[in-house]
């Protein structure tokens, strides 16, 4: 057959385990007489090949969809998965292969094609010396030529002598290039878009060398994507695989309950509308823009849908976090020796700092066997708490309220995109205040809770104003 007089090397991109689709192109290639190729092993997404690709510097994450570049839209598929990753990685390779073994001109299919009854004409017509000629083809010079891709009637059954293009269409399910294609390729790819948009549109439309045609009538079609084709599940786009993430501004965390009211207040004053998650007491808030510290107990398959362009871990340093904690477990305590004379429900007012934080672990699925009323076992909690947040959320600035940067006041204002500021009249003097207002009441340790109910004037309270230490604190500076 005609196959390896074209080209000197034919590849069949394919997982290695898919002995479905190896079997069926294996009897593809039979029926049009293809019988010296080779089987190239496609990258798997969750291989250590394909983790450390998505660290280099050419793949690029961006909080914006790549599709559209807006932070919020419609789009289907908003974010590059690691399937789409991986799709990239498998490419990567074989362009380094051609490359490498100085391959003049190949084709490079998909596990999933089939051939057009009319594949020889079209492939034979289309790559003629007359075809060529009338194309100013000059092989020197990057050269791709698109067999095919998803079923189309208009252009897989076109009524037309067999001729080439210079169209950009994707079609990575089959197409043939040269070796300086290949190294292009390999020199300026960055991983930004789609593999397939990348090589069949972004490239040819950039840079006026690159040759870029499509065969008519299209010779070949894939079984992944027309339904009424379809014979096998994508691989790249599988069904129930998260293709779209919400994005969210922010996502605070706060080691303790106060801290977390506090930062409340902070977004509330800016006019960001801050509603409570519907998880256990106190453990956090939320809305369209971003989570106060309650992102960290979602599962993980909630996790993967969001999409948060910072966050912030806020904290007074180990020293100040636990007085922090240890207030909040004293008027918590004090609130519930007094909770039937303030006639008040005190789990509306303030959590236990303990069971805030065994309900976090519970809610991750990690046992804990404390004591719920056990002040020494806050600090155990807490440093849990701080080195599961390192562990397992990415890219957590640490913000001292200790020592707030100058500019944090200003990312705060401007945190979301609809500006109540002008209404609301918030000066960064005024969202000072509320940090420093805090940082004073816990450093001080001054438990105060006659103002819980005004409603009440309850003598007998006046003895849960409470002066617990007038010490100097020395504060921990997180670096």
């Amino acid at each position: 057959m005609f196959w390896n007089k074209l080209f000197d090397k034919i590849y069949v991109l394919s997982l290695k385990d898919c002995n479905d689709r190896r079997e069926h192109i294996r009897k593809e290639f039979a029926k049009v007489g293809l019988q010296d190729y080779e089987f190239f092993d496609a990258s798997h997404f969750s291989s250590d090949e394909v983790k450390e690709f998505k660290k280099s510097e050419r793949v690029i994450q961006s909080s914006s969809c790549f599709r559209c570049l807006k932070k919020r839209c419609g789009c289907e598929n908003n974010f590059l998965t690691d399937f789409q990753i991986a799709n990239w990685h498998s490419f990567v390779r074989i362009w380094q292969d051609i490359v490498d073994k100085k391959y003049k001109f190949v084709l490079i299919c998909e596990d999933d094609i089939v051939f057009m009854p009319h594949f020889k004409r079209t492939i034979l017509g289309a790559l003629s010396k007359q075809q060529t000629k009338a194309n100013n083809i000059k092989w020197n010079l990057p050269l791709l030529i698109g067999l095919g891709g998803a079923y189309h009637p208009q252009k897989h059954l076109l009524q037309t002598a067999p001729h080439l293009r210079r169209q950009n269409v994707m079609c990575n399910p089959c197409f043939c290039m040269n070796n300086q294609m290949a190294e292009l390729f390999l020199k300026i790819y960055h991983v930004h878009h789609t593999s397939d948009h990348f090589m069949h549109i972004e490239v040819p439309q950039r840079i006026p060398i690159v040759q870029h045609f499509m065969m008519y009538p299209w010779p070949v079609y894939e079984l992944s994507f027309v339904p009424s084709v379809s014979k096998f599940d994508s691989l790249v786009r599988p069904k129930g695989a998260i293709r779209r993430k919400e994005y969210k501004e922010f996502l605070f965390l706060s080691p303790s309950y106060s801290m977390n009211m506090m930062l409340l207040n902070v977004l509330k004053m800016t006019g960001i509308p801050m509603k409570e998650d519907n998880t256990p007491k106190g453990l956090g808030y939320r809305n369209n823009y971003g989570y106060i510290t309650n992102y960290i107990w979602k599962n993980e398959e909630i996790k993967n849908r969001s999409r948060i362009d910072k966050k912030y871990l806020f904290t007074g340093g180990k020293e100040f976090d636990l007085l922090s904690l240890k207030t909040d477990l004293m008027i918590y305590n004090k609130l519930k020796e007094n909770s039937e004379k303030i006639n008040n429900n005190i789990n509306n007012i303030i959590e236990n700092p303990i069971d805030f934080y065994n309900n976090i672990f519970k809610s991750l699925g990690i046992n804990n066997e404390f004591n719920y009323d056990n002040e020494s076992e806050l600090e155990e909690l807490y440093l849990k708490f701080v080195k599961y947040i390192h562990e397992n959320i990415d890219n957590v600035e640490i913000i001292n309220i200790n020592n707030l940067p100058q500019d944090f006041y200003k990312k705060i204002m401007s945190i979301n995109n609809i500006n109540y500021l002008s209404v609301n009249k918030i000066t960064p003097e005024k969202i000072k205040k509320v940090f420093d207002d805090y940082n004073y009441q816990i450093s001080k340790l001054k438990i105060n809770t006659e103002n819980i109910d005004e409603n009440e004037n309850i003598d007998e309270n006046k003895n849960v104003v409470e002066e617990v230490n007038e010490k100097e604190i020395i504060i921990e500076v997180v670096n």
